[in-house]
Formats: structure tokens, C-alpha cells, sequence
């Protein structure tokens, strides 16, 4: 009698940390939220994304954000996760290994810019296109309305 066997799952470069742990129960109350600034400027509803007990890499995370607020894997780099209450930010390896009784709140945030991105002067920042004259703003319009929703809650 031949035993049916399943194929070994592969190993993230982080372990396992990106996956829900398998004895999770779906209906645990969500212990970690990544709030979002774009939901303000859009006038949609402003719910965080919400996540059960587990262990949870940061850079995913982030991917999951930037993705909810349509912003491009090519941008994915400038923002981060901010903890307010202590003003921390969070490298992308980080993980966070949560249980039930924890409770995160982030911010998903643009973490890097510099000066002249919006100029349009001489000194205009550009991104290098691959035919001469074909060079590109910066920063897209949704990484821009996301960086002006963050400005109007900052200021």
C-alpha cells in the first residue's frame, strides 16, 4: 500500500514569518492594524488593515499597504511602517511575533523623499527614461495623493 505524501512546503528567506501560523483560528480578534492616509483624501472608508495573532515581516506588510492604496512596486521602497505612541520606524526585516493579548497600531508611511521631487524649475528631479526625452516624473499620482494626505494629517 504506497502512503500519499505532501510535497515539502518551500522556505521563505524569512522562515515562515510571512505565513499565519497553521493552529490560527480565522476568528481571532485582529491584534495588529496598519492605518492608511489615502483613504482620507479618497473620501472612502477609513478601516485599517487588520491582522490576527501571528508573525508578520514587515516588508510584507508594507507590500500589503501599498497595494490597498494602489501604489506601484517601483515606489514600494520609499515607505515604511511608523509606530506614533514612541515614534518608531520599522526596518523590513523586522517581524513582528504577536499573540492574542498583543495590540500594534502603524501607519503606513512615505518614509523617504528628496529636495527638488517636486520642483519644476532647473533643478527638476526626473527619473531616466530609455529613449533621450522620454523621462518621467518622479514620484505617480497616487504616490503623490498619498503624500498629500499624509502632509494634511501631519501639519
Amino acid at each position: 500500500m504506497e502512503t500519499a505524501s505532501c510535497p515539502p512546503v518551500p522556505v521563505h528567506q524569512n522562515g515562515t514569518a510571512h505565513r499565519e501560523p497553521r493552529g490560527s483560528r480565522p476568528t481571532a480578534a485582529p491584534v495588529l492594524r496598519v492605518h492608511l492616509y489615502h483613504s482620507s483624501l479618497a473620501g472612502l472608508d477609513s478601516t485599517p488593515l487588520s491582522y490576527p495573532p501571528g508573525d508578520y515581516v514587515v516588508e510584507q506588510l508594507c507590500v500589503n499597504a501599498a497595494k490597498e492604496c494602489s501604489v506601484s512596486p517601483l515606489y514600494c521602497s520609499l515607505f515604511g511602517l511608523f509606530r506614533e505612541r514612541d515614534g518608531m520606524w520599522f526596518p523590513p526585516n523586522h517581524v513582528f511575533q504577536l499573540d492574542e493579548y498583543a495590540n500594534e497600531d502603524m501607519v503606513f508611511r512615505i518614509r523617504y523623499y528628496f529636495p527638488g521631487w517636486y520642483s519644476s524649475g532647473a533643478t527638476r528631479a526626473y527619473r531616466y527614461g530609455v529613449t533621450k526625452g522620454s523621462e518621467s516624473p518622479v514620484l505617480d499620482d497616487f504616490v503623490m495623493a498619498y503624500l498629500f494626505a499624509q502632509v494634511r494629517v501631519c501639519l
